[in-house]
């Protein structure tokens, strides 16, 4: 019985690299250890574009975070939750 498959299985693809899963460690520990809320396991079992999404969202508002550094107290939180907000209406920055 000679049976020729429809989809012959192609040896392109070996697993992961070393690379993508160091990525995907530092992101899990970034969010895990500077966003309250997140488990390892959450994070882990997280669809990428949604982990991806989260990390931006952090980057940004530490960004915001920093060029507000030169006020004090409450007003540089406020000042850096307002720039915060104008570049979630402004995406293309």
């Amino acid at each position: 019985m000679n049976r020729r498959w429809k989809f012959p299985l192609k040896l392109a693809f070996f697993g992961l690299t070393p690379e993508y899963k160091q990525s995907v460690h530092s992101a899990i520990f970034l969010l895990c250890y500077k966003v309250p809320g997140f488990t390892h396991k959450d994070i882990y079992n997280m669809p990428i574009h949604l982990r991806s999404f989260y990390l931006k969202e952090y980057k940004e508002w530490k960004k915001a975070e920093n060029n507000a550094d030169n006020q004090t107290g409450e007003q540089s939180q406020q000042q850096a939750y307002d720039q915060y907000k104008q570049t979630q209406k402004n995406p293309s920055k």
